[in-house]
């Protein structure tokens, strides 16, 4: 029986025959058309062949003409074809390969397929090769995901495959001719399955003259227009031809990709690296790290447009790629942006590691990458071209070399190590003069002056304590970001720009106090002083303070203050480069005239250097160790409390004053956003090195509601002072008064205003550091006590505030606690405070050491609370003692308080009003 069947080109007609044996099939395909000669004349070579080698035809090729029938290729040398049947679920297919000319174009050593799918590095092939001895092999082939060869699809049992049945291969030096059947859903995961009614993606190619591999197979790439992909309907018949010529583009995105992450982004993090002194480099990275991503980017969208699958690891990194790049530009945004912005500043230190760990990740996963896309376009066990493996290998070995040699370079020739001060001021003092000598630029400025220059807008700071540096041209481009470099203008720079942030921890030596059973303080008597015992002893207690032992066993920082102060400094031992930068900067020269000269003999230096005498007008850095909510509110305002301590408490300052007298304030400044903001606060305790203040926290103010946002070690805030008059006016020895000391202070105070009172009140009864005489026996009863005897001379390291305090007997050197009433304070002067409040219920602020000082000198410290309309003539003379000798009156309230009570003094007389003093709220005088 005999079927015919068209096609676009040709009509097959299949024969059958029992002559040949077991159903044995055959199949003669005759041109019908004289245009169709050529066809006809293959066919009839393949009977002829048939004959030849006697070979017999599988049963499987239905015994009817092939359904289809698809040239893939032709030229004037070969034709490639393909023809196909859908028959009971399975596809029965012929792949025909024939030469044109045997002589100038044989088939030797031929191979033909077809794979299933879109590309070569996913696609399930069927392979038929050509062999020498005149053999033909099918094989079923999987993809190595690279181009090359496709390996043998072998069963996990290690026999090959069954998806191809009934197969016929003929084979000479004119044709190669194959036959296989072929399941359309094969029951499993692996092969593609067939859906004859929709589109079917197919690739083809062939190899007339193949050579070894490096399998030792003949079986290599195919010639450059040897292959092909097209989309079939294999019901019927249609095709629609589809472009697989994607080598080309992404050998070009490969290129690409070798430009971004072997030249330019490297470059980028190597510039970032080294050339941070350059002016302007972070504009230049930023613009050479988003060129490279632009072109990632780029490459990217070139590369999309060859119907990627998802699914290789080489995909799958790429995409991992891509979104850390974006989480990596997140954080250079953010990087950059914290270097200006307050809001983010708190976060930069996280974000920029962030930052750097990811940038570093990404350049060693793209190195990886980069080896796995060449791997794919050229593999490396193929004899083929080798250019971007040369490339790729080069690339990785110059950067290695490079970085390697510039962190040799940068470790032996740039980077400088913690050397200590005086080491430091040498070598920069040389430097800058050696480099500035114009007389142009040696401008003189004092503490003063600079701080107007400061405030005006310029950006000065001081080095070594006496060279001034105009820092503008680097705001744009400081690797710390733009917020310090606004915060340290007008201070001296030098610890932060030559040492690391515990350069200074040995000094820090903890005398912590050790923690206090509750103790009974009622069973101690205080005797009640006459006025004459009280001047004698006022006198031998101040005269008894050079007896004062090393302030190394001073309590003046706790861990937890050493831990915020190390968290708020910016230090940084900045590179010899960067020395030379900052000495390019130089403007003009420090005046201070209270620096004294010396030579420094230890280092047998020319050089003379400078010891930096103290001057209230010099601001000086610190940061917030603690940070309290006072018990009270004054109407709805929120009152704090903080401690501040020197950012660099051992950097002292000749002729410094060791504490705080009476009345005198300090001059906090904050930078607020692009303001420089300045407010005067009494400090109730402490001394220059750590002091601490009360703040009310007023609506819409400015400074009193950002000091209420701070975390303690955060801001640096500077600080200069002391300022104003004391109030205990005399001739001075350690910043301590001898002469014209009253008898009897009367303090009026109201609202914040108490906070002179306050700071006169631990003057007089809790300062520490200082010798305090002994007026009463005690003998220790716990082992942490330490026993007193009349005229002992006892320094106090630490107020307990509850009548106890801590500190050592200089006559018998021991340390221990003890009853702080058994002593007086190293000036005895009774203090009368009088809180002026808005009502009898209004709290004072600072009433726990008003308490305090009730409990342990309750013969020199008293505390009354008058409202406000209650204060008249009758009143005042109430308060008032005529039989005091020396009195002393200060006023620190409102305004209108303030002139009521100085009417109400005036009107007792010049005894009292010779001695008035008003403090007043905001400033000082």
């Amino acid at each position: 029986m005999m079927k015919w069947e068209d096609s676009s080109a040709y009509r097959f007609k299949t024969y059958s025959s029992s002559k040949l044996g077991n159903k044995a099939n055959f199949i003669l395909a005759i041109g019908l058309t004289v245009k169709e000669y050529t066809v006809m004349f293959i066919w009839i070579n393949l009977f002829i062949g048939l004959l030849a080698h006697a070979r017999l035809i599988p049963s499987g090729v239905p015994d009817s003409f092939l359904s289809f029938h698809q040239t893939l290729y032709s030229n004037q040398n070969y034709n490639y074809s393909l023809s196909w049947s859908i028959v009971d679920g399975q596809l029965d297919a012929i792949l025909s390969l024939n030469t044109v000319d045997p002589l100038t174009a044989p088939l030797t050593d031929a191979w033909i397929g077809i794979g299933f799918g879109t590309r070569m590095f996913d696609s399930q092939f069927i392979v038929c090769h050509n062999q020498n001895n005149g053999s033909v092999d099918m094989h079923e082939h999987i993809s190595q995901g690279t181009y090359a060869p496709p390996l043998h699809f072998m069963l996990s049992n290690g026999s090959e495959s069954f998806i191809m049945t009934n197969t016929l291969g003929i084979g000479s030096g004119t044709q190669l001719i194959c036959s296989f059947s072929r399941l359309l859903d094969f029951p499993d995961s692996v092969h593609v399955k067939l859906d004859p009614s929709k589109p079917s993606n197919m690739i083809w190619a062939f190899n007339p003259n193949s050579q070894l591999n490096y399998r030792n197979e003949l079986f290599t790439r195919h010639t450059p227009t040897g292959r092909g992909g097209l989309a079939v309907i294999l019901s019927t018949g249609s095709i629609i031809p589809q472009d697989v010529s994607v080598f080309e583009t992404r050998k070009n995105h490969g290129i690409g990709m070798i430009i971004v992450w072997l030249f330019i982004l490297p470059f980028g993090s190597l510039f970032a690296r080294y050339f941070r002194s350059v002016y302007g480099w972070l504009l230049i990275k930023i613009t050479i790290q988003v060129t490279g991503i632009m072109f990632f980017i780029g490459f990217i969208i070139l590369v999309s447009a060859t119907n990627v699958k998802f699914g290789s690891i080489h995909t799958i990194l790429g995409v991992i790629i891509s979104i850390v790049i974006g989480f990596q530009v997140i954080l250079g945004i953010l990087s950059v942006l914290g270097l200006s912005q307050e809001t983010l500043e708190v976060y930069r230190r996280g974000i920029k590691l962030a930052h750097r760990v990811l940038g570093f990740g990404l350049l060693l996963i793209a190195m990886v990458q980069i080896g796995l896309g060449i791997n794919m376009l050229f593999p490396l066990v193929e004899p083929r071209d080798k250019t971007l493996w040369v490339i790729y290998f080069t690339g990785i070995l110059f950067w290695i070399v490079i970085f390697i040699g510039y962190e040799v370079y940068w470790y032996t020739n740039v980077k400088r190590d913690d050397e200590g001060y005086s080491k430091v001021i040498s070598e920069t003092i040389d430097r800058t003069l050696s480099i500035h000598r114009e007389p142009s630029l040696n401008v003189s400025y004092t503490w003063d002056t600079l701080d107007k220059a400061v405030m005006s807008g310029k950006m000065l700071v001081v080095a070594n304590g006496r060279y001034v540096y105009d820092i503008s041209k680097w705001i744009g481009s400081h690797p710390g970001g733009q917020i310090i470099l606004q915060t340290v203008c007008g201070t001296d720079i030098s610890n932060d720009y030559f040492h690391n942030a515990g350069f200074d921890a040995e000094e820090f030596i903890f005398h912590e106090v050790p923690v206090k059973p509750k103790r009974n303080t009622s069973s101690i008597i205080r005797t009640d002083l006459s006025h004459t015992q009280l001047q004698q002893v006022k006198r031998s207690s101040l005269q008894s303070r050079n007896s004062l032992i090393s302030l190394d066993k001073v309590p003046m920082f706790t861990a937890q203050d050493w831990t915020f102060i190390q968290r708020s400094r910016r230090t940084h031992v900045h590179t010899k480069l960067a020395i030379e930068k900052l000495s390019s900067m130089f403007v003009g020269r420090l005046v201070n005239y209270d620096d004294v000269m010396y030579d420094d003999s230890t280092n047998h230096s020319d050089t003379s250097f400078i010891e930096r005498g103290f001057n209230p007008s010099e601001y000086r850095r610190y940061t917030i160790t603690q940070k309290e909510m006072e018990p009270i509110t004054l109407g709805s305002r929120l009152v704090i409390r903080l401690r501040f301590c020197l950012l660099y408490p051992y950097d002292l300052r000749k002729n410094q004053p060791i504490g705080f007298q009476p009345g005198q304030c300090l001059e906090i400044q904050a930078r607020i956003g692009s303001e420089r903001i300045s407010r005067y606060y009494t400090p109730i305790n402490g001394d220059l090195n750590s002091f601490e203040i009360i703040v009310q926290v007023e609506k819409h103010g400015k400074m009193s509601e950002f000091l209420n946002t701070q975390e303690c070690g955060g801001k640096q805030f500077k600080v200069r002072g002391p300022f104003g008059t004391p109030l205990l006016t005399s001739s001075t020895l350690y910043g301590y008064g001898l002469d014209e000391i009253p008898d009897t202070i009367y303090f009026f105070a109201g609202g914040s205003g108490m906070t002179p009172c306050l700071q006169l009140t631990n003057y007089l009864y809790f300062s520490t550091r200082v010798n305090i005489q002994v007026v009463q026996a005690y003998q220790a009863m716990l082992p942490d006590e330490v026993s007193l005897e009349v005229g002992d001379i006892v320094q106090v390291y630490h107020h307990y505030m509850d009548g106890w305090g801590f500190g050592i007997n200089l006559r018998t050197m021991r340390e221990g606690s003890f009853p702080i009433g058994c002593t007086l304070p190293r000036q005895p002067i009774r203090l009368f405070l009088i809180h002026i409040s808005n009502d009898t219920k209004s709290k004072a602020i600072g009433l726990d050491i008003m308490e305090a000082s009730n409990l342990s000198f309750p013969q020199l410290c008293q505390t009354i609370s008058i409202p406000s309309n209650d204060m008249n003539l009758s009143t005042m003379n109430e308060i008032l003692d005529d039989h005091v000798k020396i009195p002393q009156i200060v006023i620190c309230c409102n305004p209108i308080m303030n002139s009521l009570i100085v009417d109400l003094v005036v009107e007792k007389g010049s005894k009292w009003n010779d001695r008035l003093r008003i403090l007043a709220g905001d400033t000082w005088s």
